[in-house]
């Protein structure tokens, strides 16, 4: 997605990496779209980026909420704390995964 001139769109200023706005999204100075601070080159790498976040905040609701998440579902960061607590190394989520199934039988 592009900034469209032809279409209205307004200047702004103070926001990382944005030099425009127009219908609720932000674009530099290139007329490229801005998400988060970065230029989004590959809408398809951003449409994967943003559902990767909103699992990853579904499994932090249900883990703020005392629900039990399966272990497949957790990411990397928190399998490996919990391969360490058990004293374990894994450099994959794979191998964390099956080493905390061995480790909670």
């Amino acid at each position: 997605m592009r900034l469209d001139k032809t279409l209205p769109y307004d200047s702004v200023h103070g926001v990382e990496g944005a030099a425009f706005q127009q219908a609720g999204r932000l674009f530099n100075q290139g007329g490229q779209l801005v998400v988060n601070g970065v230029a989004v080159v590959n809408e398809d790498d951003l449409l994967e980026e943003l559902m990767e976040e909103a699992v990853q905040r579904e499994i932090d609701e249900r883990e703020a909420a005392g629900e039990d998440v399966p272990l497949e579902q957790r990411d990397w960061e928190s399998l490996k704390a919990l391969v360490e607590v058990y004293g374990g190394e894994c450099t994959t989520k794979e191998a964390a995964v099956e080493f905390l199934r061995r480790a909670q039988r």
